[in-house]
């Protein structure tokens, strides 16, 4: 629904090459709970077999090919972007880094625990915080001048794009929509959890 790159709010257009969340912790269980009782979280429902896989792999580390391989990725990602805002300003990419304030100490310092082996980022303190820490290396887009951006690159390339709500995704790639039946040549799904709705069988 809307047009191109219009659900594409989140986390304010922050670019963060190196940081990702294991949800597999008591670090996380603990940031949870505590954003659940802010009301900034609501668990609306938990799926059996999910649970019963978190539990069985709770407390496991990435192995250093896991961590190599995001590295890689993200050190891709981020020169990509470097690259295309030094060639357009309309992508609307800078590097600004980013600041995280703690207000709890034992949250502090355990993600300080977790930053030991990576690069970018340095403690900072702040008053009335336990302390903060900026990462250097964070950029941020203006999501919605971006897409558009994208929507020109699309145009220039002569793609056509096609604006209708998919009611089904089927196994073979075909996309149902009102009034008929897409058949691409490959599909990519990025409607998150939505994709049950659409037919498609994530656990």
């Amino acid at each position: 629904e809307g047009e191109l790159g219009e659900g594409s709010v989140h986390a304010a257009g922050l670019i963060e090459p190196t940081t990702f969340y294991q949800i597999n912790n008591s670090k996380y269980l603990r940031d949870a709970l505590s954003f659940a009782r802010r009301g900034v979280l609501r668990f609306k429902s938990v799926n059996p077999r999910w649970l019963l896989s978190y539990i069985r792999h709770f407390g496991e580390t990435l192995s250093p090919e896991d961590t190599e391989l995001l590295g890689n990725m993200s050190e891709y990602s981020i020169a990509e972007y470097r690259r295309l805002g030094e060639e357009d300003s309309a992508w609307c990419y800078t590097q600004p880094g980013l600041l995280e304030l703690y207000e709890e100490k034992r949250s502090f310092e355990a993600e300080l625990d977790s930053l030991r082996a990576r690069k970018g980022w340095r403690r900072v303190e702040r008053d009335g915080y336990a302390g903060g820490v900026i990462f250097e290396d964070v950029g941020v887009v203006n999501t919605e001048r971006f897409a558009q951006r994208m929507a020109k690159e699309l145009v220039d390339s002569r793609v056509r794009g096609i604006h209708a709500k998919a009611e089904r995704v089927n196994l073979d790639g075909e996309v149902e929509v009102a009034g008929g039946t897409l058949r691409p040549e490959r599909t990519i799904v990025a409607a998150g959890i939505a994709c049950r709705r659409l037919g498609v069988p994530i656990p």
